[in-house]
């Protein structure tokens, strides 16, 4: 190649050259910097309110206290609107219906913190990840996979929740509504354009 180079009219290899270096540049640069940078974030967790909440880093929400008690109403009162005799509405309180460890994946690629299938509140699904960290990388997809090892061919075939939002931190993603949740049985951090697995958490049922 470079003696072709050589070869030809000084007009025509230099812009070929050129070109050759400035594609070069621009793939190591696509390459590396997505290796190299690292990037932080820090979302609440779905359970950070419910009461009496376990199982997530973020701590359960205290009711709020009075200074003052207002007096009790007379045994023979009768209430003056519909809404004083309406029961308070018991609100649920989610939970975690899986768990899982992250670990490395393919060699080179490695992965830690906690991966948390959660039930919020209002009965919505989330993938939450606490305490997280992998190698950063390029065109990293979060996957719920049907594969306990989280295999590449499994997390092509996963449920895709998203771009990967950090390298580090804790965060949220929504499972779409009335997925079976059961049949997944690890999250994979998975690397679409080189097919890598960059971590996986196998999951296990229970909190």
């Amino acid at each position: 190649m470079t003696r072709l180079l050589l070869r030809l009219p000084w007009f025509i290899s230099a812009p070929v050259i050129l070109a050759l270096t400035i594609v070069i540049a621009y793939g190591f640069n696509y390459l590396l910097a997505d290796y190299f940078e690292r990037s932080f974030l820090d979302e609440a967790s779905p359970l950070a309110a419910a009461p009496g909440a376990t199982g997530t880093n973020q701590p359960a929400a205290q009711p709020p206290t009075s200074e003052a008690t207002p007096p009790a109403p007379p045994a023979d009162a009768t209430p003056s609107s519909p809404a004083a005799t309406a029961a308070p509405t018991e609100a649920t309180g989610g939970g975690v219906l899986a768990r899982g460890q992250f670990r490395d994946g393919d060699p080179g690629h490695n992965g830690e913190g906690t991966a948390l299938v959660i039930e919020a509140p209002d009965g919505s699904l989330v993938l939450r990840v606490e305490e997280f960290s992998v190698t950063g990388g390029p065109d990293l997809f979060v996957i719920l996979s049907t594969d306990p090892d989280g295999s590449r061919d499994s997390a092509k075939a996963g449920l895709d929740l998203g771009d990967l939002k950090a390298t580090d931190g804790n965060f949220n993603y929504d499972i779409p509504g009335g997925t079976d949740v059961s049949q997944y049985k690890s999250v994979t951090i998975y690397c679409r354009s080189f097919n890598i697995v960059f971590a996986i958490a196998t999951l296990e049922a229970g909190t």
